[in-house]
């Protein structure tokens, strides 16, 4: 992996398109975005689900476990997923 400055994808990316939900369901709280620092943190939000990420970098991709920010149930949750500038965050960036 190469550090977070050489990382395409630092910034705010805003949400446009998922497969389970519609449009109207990710910008259901705020507009969906997700964020990717150069600190090794990160955040998303869309619907009604808010989660921070730490982060691991690529040039052109984001590696992340994440956890669930939930004031009812306050359960963490780790995932790892990859995402790649091509495929699954689209270059509307804010």
């Amino acid at each position: 992996m190469s550090a977070a400055a050489d990382c395409e994808l630092i910034g705010r990316w805003r949400i446009v398109e998922a497969d389970l939900w519609d449009r109207d369901y990710l910008d259901l709280v705020e507009p969906a975005y997700m964020t990717f620092a150069k600190n090794g943190r990160g955040e998303f939000a869309f619907g009604v689900v808010n989660a921070t990420m730490e982060l691991a970098y690529g040039q052109r991709i984001v590696f992340f476990n994440w956890t669930r920010r939930d004031l009812r149930l306050r359960l963490g949750r780790t995932r790892r997923r990859r995402y790649r500038r091509d495929r699954a965050i689209f270059p509307q960036r804010r």
